[in-house]
């Protein structure tokens, strides 16, 4: 499961949002999701076991993002 949060002052930002999934064996998927609130969970369902996980892979948005594993 994936805990998403806007954290900046002001209002609501919608956007879809591309999550690069880096397999285990190598192979990379990149799945998108629909940002509509200022905190959201969503569950990604993917062919690769996560090895790690990106936001913005290719960088088509200007942000500053982190990812940390509970």
């Amino acid at each position: 499961m994936i805990e998403l949060a806007q954290l900046q002052k002001g209002g609501l930002f919608q956007f879809p949002l591309e999550i690069g999934v880096m397999g285990m064996d190598g192979k990379k998927e990149v799945l998108t999701i629909k940002v509509s609130s200022k905190s959201q969970k969503f569950t990604l369902s993917s062919a690769n076991v996560p090895a790690n996980l990106v936001l913005d892979p290719d960088t088509w948005l200007l942000f500053e993002g982190s990812i940390t594993q509970k």
